[in-house]
């Protein structure tokens, strides 16, 4: 997602389920070992043209599940 959208990180942690910007980046560098914003310049196609070799996909089964947030009412 991050190396194919110009998409802000936060919006796309949003769509992933994520509340918390700082759960979304510690789950996010304990799968790929590095941020986001690093982890999109180094993925993205560089100004040559020449696309950075292939990574592999993170598997679906080791992305967090969306979390529910649920409010009260006082």
């Amino acid at each position: 997602m991050l190396e194919k959208s110009d998409e802000p990180v936060t919006r796309l942690m949003f769509d992933c389920g994520f509340i918390s910007k700082s759960n979304f980046n510690r789950e996010f560098l304990r799968l790929t070992g590095t941020n986001p914003t690093d982890y999109r310049r180094r993925h993205q196609t560089r100004p040559t043209g020449k696309a950075p070799a292939p990574q592999p996909a993170l598997e679906p089964e080791l992305l967090p599940a969306p979390r529910k947030t649920l409010f009260m009412s006082p």
